[in-house]
């Protein structure tokens, strides 16, 4: 596996789900340029640099949350100490993380709210949710508490960890994502997204059926739990 081609590869996809208005205000920000500079203000090693971008964009693009920045960047650190990530961290934050969010409520974006403070920008699974009528017309019908878990960080990141894991290719990536906010919404269930893995080939045959395990542990369950605990909820006020 060439996991730079890989991770390229995730990002270009998750790039391609996001609203046109955010990927405008990111190109106008010049995120590569300052990421370069700022880690030439820091002295990073290139290696340094490379683990620095690829965690910032995956924040950026909304594969991971804004929270863990912090834990990911001294992870990607050959020599990470907490005084050299927290003042990366904070240059972060100054030139690249509020700016953005600026641009993004000048330019009145209904993406703008809390973005650069609590989450940098909607999670891949939003997007995917937006561009299905069908998906977005359920989604806005289910109880508030299931529609949060299904944008939940533990959902969002078993997401994200299932397409960087399997090495998704841009096609496979937005297949994917079509048909799992279709379960996630009931819209589908486990069964038919095991037959849109193995018939649309979005993983190799061997690895439908752990593939589907992994969607159905860190993605159904949560929704199912939440739908269960809303449920209980409505039976208590009665």
């Amino acid at each position: 596996m060439n996991t730079n081609t890989d991770t390229q590869t995730y990002i270009t996809a998750l790039w391609d789900a996001l609203p046109e208005p955010v990927q405008a205000a990111l190109s106008g920000l010049d995120v590569p340029s300052q990421l370069s500079s700022i880690c030439s203000e820091h002295t990073l090693t290139d290696a340094d640099t490379e683990s620095i971008a690829r965690e910032v964009w995956f924040v950026l693009l909304g594969a991971e949350q804004r929270e863990e920045l912090q834990q990911h960047l001294a992870s990607a650190l050959s020599e990470p100490n907490e005084e050299t990530v927290t003042k990366l961290l904070a240059t972060l934050d100054t030139k690249i993380f509020h700016p953005l969010g600026e641009l993004l409520q000048q330019n009145q974006d209904e993406q703008a709210s809390g973005y650069g403070t609590k989450q940098s920008t909607q999670s891949p699974l939003e997007q995917f949710v937006k561009k299905d009528a069908d998906v977005q017309a359920r989604f806005e019908k289910l109880p508030e508490g299931v529609r949060n878990e299904i944008f939940s960080p533990e959902v969002t990141a078993s997401f994200s960890t299932l397409v960087r894991e399997h090495a998704l290719e841009q096609e496979a990536f937005m297949t994917f994502g079509a048909h799992v906010v279709r379960v996630l919404t009931g819209l589908e269930n486990v069964n038919d997204l095991r037959t849109a893995l193995r018939d649309k080939k979005i993983v190799a045959h061997e690895e439908v059926e752990p593939f589907a395990q992994q969607v159905e542990a860190g993605m159904v369950k949560p929704v199912r739990d939440a739908i269960v605990k809303e449920v209980g909820k409505r039976k208590a006020a009665k």
